[in-house]
């Protein structure tokens, strides 16, 4: 009996040790790396980094653990210099799904690790570059407000929904990019745009650029375009026949041409009688055209 017991206990000792070291295995492997750089010009501005993590269909945060290159590591996801500087930043996480740096001053960010990454914010940093190769099954992009003169989505075919606004790019292709349906590339320096892979694209906002043309005619889930402020002489929405909001103000257009875009769109819809279409367009304009097919017209 005394050696059953003690083979018992034996066996017990034996399976906690076996659980503690697999639960040490657990915090010591696994861990993705995240650096970044930061640029402190305000340090009165709190850094952040909000990490989350799929878990059963609900977004969670991550464990992390986050090395903010003055000496300090913990776990807190935000953090205060108490002086201006360049700081070198770790972030070791597991399981990331989501990740939030925006307002942050990162001027640069590597996510080679990050390859579960679905969802990315990085807006309003001080980004020049940004390298989404390993970050295949990214379907969300925010990255407006940065210094980015370049941006290659090639890889990143699962992308829905892109924002890339302000920033310095002169080109973008999106002909890898087939499920997109948002994309807000205002205020850039771009002088075309192609979207003729992009047929689930309902929302568009491309103004601000340098577009002498746009061609949308295989756009025709488009319901929002906003492409006012560029170097367009003509605009032809004939296939667009979902379309309920349009600003095309400051544009190169003539009343003729203008005639032939108003022409163009479809007749205007309507919820509890109240019409729900909009054209934004300059008022020495005749939009007559429009009204007459129930468009209202700011």
């Amino acid at each position: 009996m005394k050696k059953i017991f003690t083979l018992l206990v034996m066996v017990a000792l034996a399976a906690c040790w076996t659980s503690c070291s697999d639960d040490d295995n657990d915090d010591n492997t696994n861990w993705q790396e995240i650096k970044a750089t930061l640029e402190i010009t305000d340090a009165t501005l709190a850094s952040a980094f909000d990490c989350m993590e799929d878990e059963k269909d609900a977004y969670t945060t991550c464990k992390i653990i986050i090395d903010w290159g003055d000496g300090t590591i913990d776990e807190s996801p935000k953090h205060y210099y108490s002086q201006k500087g360049i700081y070198y930043v770790t972030i070791k996480v597991k399981k990331i799904k989501k990740l939030n740096i925006s307002y942050s001053q990162v001027t640069s960010l590597n996510l080679s690790e990050a390859t579960e990454l679905t969802t990315l914010w990085c807006l309003n940093c001080k980004l020049t570059s940004l390298d989404l190769s390993k970050n295949i099954k990214l379907t969300t992009l925010g990255c407006g407000n940065n210094k980015l003169t370049s941006l290659d989505l090639s890889r990143n075919i699962k992308l829905t929904e892109l924002e890339c606004y302000n920033n310095q790019l002169v080109s973008l292709d999106l002909s890898k990019n087939t499920e997109l349906t948002k994309l807000i590339s205002s205020s850039n320096q771009l002088s075309s745009l192609d979207l003729s892979k992009n047929i689930k694209l309902y929302s568009l906002d491309c103004s601000s650029n340098q577009l002498s043309s746009l061609d949308l005619s295989k756009n025709i889930k488009l319901y929002s375009l906003d492409c006012s402020s560029n170097q367009l002489s003509s605009l032809d929405l004939t296939k667009n026949i979902e379309l309920i909001e349009l600003d095309c103000e400051e544009n190169q257009f003539t009343q003729e041409t203008v005639n032939a875009l108003l022409t163009s769109l479809p007749m205007g819809k309507y919820n509890n009688g109240e019409s729900i279409s909009t054209l934004k367009i300059n008022d020495k304009w005749d939009t007559s055209i429009a009204e007459e097919k129930g468009w209202k017209v700011n």
